[in-house]
């Protein structure tokens, strides 16, 4: 006799390499970016590999789509194009050196890196447009 809770175990862990390896690909993201922000660059063109070395075969559209949706919730600017290019802008962020109102915003994205910022980046990047 067959066992359900076997086929839902499998399906689960499944879906958790799925979720590892798309974490692993936005974890390399993030550290492209931390590198050209080093650099004083504000921008980056990603492109998603096909296949890394270590990991299991996995959706580069999906994975692209996750990455897509947690930067854009981190507050970055992203342009995608199908199936695996990725084009990052935090160009839009303002300066706390020049904007000191925007001190205590910046420390609370420092403490609170999960929460949803793209609404309020957004409405800074607006004003910052009607400015100039």
């Amino acid at each position: 006799m067959i066992n359900i809770f076997k086929l839902n175990k499998k399906r689960d862990q499944q879906a958790l390499n799925k979720e590892y390896i798309f974490k692993n690909v936005l974890a390399k993201i993030h550290n492209k970016i931390e590198a050209n922000s080093n650099k004083g660059v504000p921008q980056l063109i990603y492109i998603i590999p096909r296949v890394i070395l270590g990991l299991p075969t996995y959706d580069q559209i999906n994975c692209a789509s996750y990455c897509v949706n947690k930067l854009r919730a981190n507050g970055f600017i992203i342009v995608y194009t199908y199936p695996n290019l990725l084009f990052i802008s935090w160009d839009h962020v303002p300066s706390t050196l020049k904007n000191p109102e925007y001190k205590t915003l910046a420390y609370e994205i420092l403490t609170k890196p999960d929460a949803d910022y793209s609404e309020i980046i957004k409405e800074i990047s607006n004003f910052k447009t009607l400015k100039n």
